[in-house]
């Protein structure tokens, strides 16, 4: 299936409700997994990966497939190894590229029997009914945040507790910031001294939950108010004192002339006859979700812009970094990799009417991120417009809402 969306009045006016958090969401599922006493979590996520965690969850089957759900898939691996179950844990062919050896070899540190199916250090993998009862690990913190987060939401359950040691740089802290607080609202206390993470044996509190909107969603949102010549956006389920990292798009978007404004709700808005500085540069290494975003803004807006930090992008859904820039060039915006771990995007003019379609090399945020050109072609086709389920299903319907122009075909 294909997309072709327009807007040719490059203004945007409306108001929605961002959709819950899938971060949170898998989180409080592993904790109500964990937890003695059954709660009550509303609000879930529609994103097709947290359909897979509840399922996976409640599946007493052998072999699971967990498709290309990197949160999911990993969660799922500490999980499983804690509490002694055999079974297989498998995926999509971009799953199986995904390395999953850093949080192997530290669940074996604790005990578990886990065996490579495949290619050593990646899915798919068989977990045995080995259960966990060491108490010392350390884990790569400079590959996914992932990886310490997944250890750190059965750390209260192990017989032990766990000492957990962090290896090398620390990428995406945000995130372990985010789930070091969820376990905090449940009860759990954890300690952080440099790197290294402290959790005593404890018990979950159960507690119902409503999650919050997701900010990862509502930068797609800032992306197109910036974009636009004018907008004001209201967002509903979203809050500026959220324990999200990616609320810091907020601050990026000033750079691009885009305000919010909080009162109840979350207002953006478009500062009128705003000029970007001619040269920027941003540092993505503690929020590689939001680089997309802020690459394609500085394409469309034909600003110089330095995105540096993006060590994560070639390990997630897709080759993000080479993706991102093989699509900017596709539609003749000047874009450039440096070092394997930055992209260099300058001024230029692109082409009106794509020759081309955007390839989302079955990824969620290439297809959200490059729907933000809309502004700058007469058209855009999108192939696979299906990905965005992943994490935000219903954003064409959105756009729709807002007065935008979409015909889907074969």
């Amino acid at each position: 299936m294909i997309l072709r969306l327009r807007n040719l009045k490059r203004s945007i006016f409306t108001e929605l409700a961002i959709p819950a958090s899938k971060s949170i969401s898998n989180r409080c599922l592993i904790i109500q997994a964990l937890s003695d006493k059954e709660f009550e979590i509303r609000n879930l996520a529609p994103s097709s990966d947290t359909i897979l965690m509840k399922d996976a969850l409640s599946n007493d089957g052998s072999e699971l497939n967990l498709q290309n759900a990197g949160t999911t898939f990993r969660f799922l691996t500490a999980y499983m190894s804690l509490v002694g179950r055999e079974v297989t844990l498998t995926g999509t062919d971009d799953m199986k590229r995904r390395p999953i050896g850093p949080l192997v070899d530290a669940l074996k540190q604790l005990g578990a029997s886990i065996d490579y199916l495949e290619k050593e250090n990646y899915p798919p993998i068989k977990i045995n009914s080995n259960k966990l009862h060491g108490f010392k690990a350390s884990v790569s913190a400079n590959i996914s945040s992932q990886y310490v987060s997944a250890l750190l939401l059965i750390a209260p359950c192990l017989p032990n507790g766990l000492e957990l040691e962090l290896k090398g740089e620390i990428l995406s802290r945000p995130y372990l910031e985010m789930t070091i607080a969820l376990m905090k609202e449940y009860g759990v206390e954890v300690a952080w001294n440099s790197n290294t993470l402290m959790v005593q044996p404890q018990k979950y509190i159960a507690k119902n939950t409503v999650i919050e909107g997701d900010w990862s969603s509502a930068s797609y949102w800032y992306g197109l108010a910036a974009l636009s010549d004018e907008a004001k956006i209201t967002l509903k389920n979203l809050s500026t004192k959220s324990v999200q990292g990616d609320k810091v798009v907020a601050e990026m978007m000033k750079e691009f002339g885009v305000d919010t404004i909080e009162n109840g709700d979350l207002v953006i808005k478009k500062a009128k006859d705003f000029k970007p500085k001619e040269n920027l540069s941003f540092d993505f290494r503690q929020y590689p979700d939001l680089a997309l975003t802020v690459a394609v803004v500085a394409a469309g807006l034909g600003v110089n812009c330095e995105l540096t930090g993006l060590h994560a992008l070639p390990i997630k859904e897709s080759d993000r970094l080479q993706a991102v820039c093989t699509e900017l060039q596709k539609l003749e915006y000047d874009c450039s990799i440096i070092n394997d771990n930055a992209l260099q995007v300058k001024a230029s003019k692109p082409i009106l009417e794509p020759k081309e379609l955007v390839n989302t090399y079955q990824d969620h945020r290439i297809a959200l991120a490059f729907s933000l050109l809309n502004f700058e072609h007469r058209y855009l086709e999108i192939e696979e417009p299906d990905v965005i389920n992943k994490s935000y299903p219903n954003y064409w319907n959105d756009l729709k809402e807002a007065g935008f122009d979409l015909k889907f075909y074969d």
